[in-house]
């Protein structure tokens, strides 16, 4: 999502204000579909774009869980694991490989693309 921000740096007196024509009033700032906040990174996933927190909740709300056996990637012991691409993983080991392999936007991007 896409959120305009005035980010007016208030100009000297002498040098007068543009008022809305100027580029600072109206900055274009990329936010998550989710949370609104404005990270440098964001994640796809399906129509959304979403920063790595809500990413991660959005991936661990739909995945499947089995409890009390071992992450196949640390294998540590854990209470709870998550399942990705036929894998079972533990919360830590499942965000780092969700973030790894997830087609990622930076903010940049997604600005310069809202305004052409």
């Amino acid at each position: 999502m896409i959120r305009y921000e005035d980010q007016c740096v208030g100009c000297p007196h002498g040098m007068g204000c543009l008022g809305a024509g100027c580029p600072n009033r109206n900055v274009p700032v990329a936010c998550c579909d989710r949370c609104e906040s404005d990270d440098e990174v964001f994640f796809l996933l399906e129509d959304e774009c979403l920063c790595e927190d809500c990413y991660v909740k959005a991936l661990l709300a739909s995945a499947k869980m089995k409890t009390n056996a071992k992450c196949d990637c640390c294998e540590k012991d854990s209470e709870t694991l998550y399942e990705l691409d036929g894998e079972w993983f533990c919360r830590e080991c499942f965000t780092e490989v969700a973030i790894d392999a997830a087609d990622s936007i930076t903010s940049e991007s997604i600005v310069m693309h809202a305004c052409w």
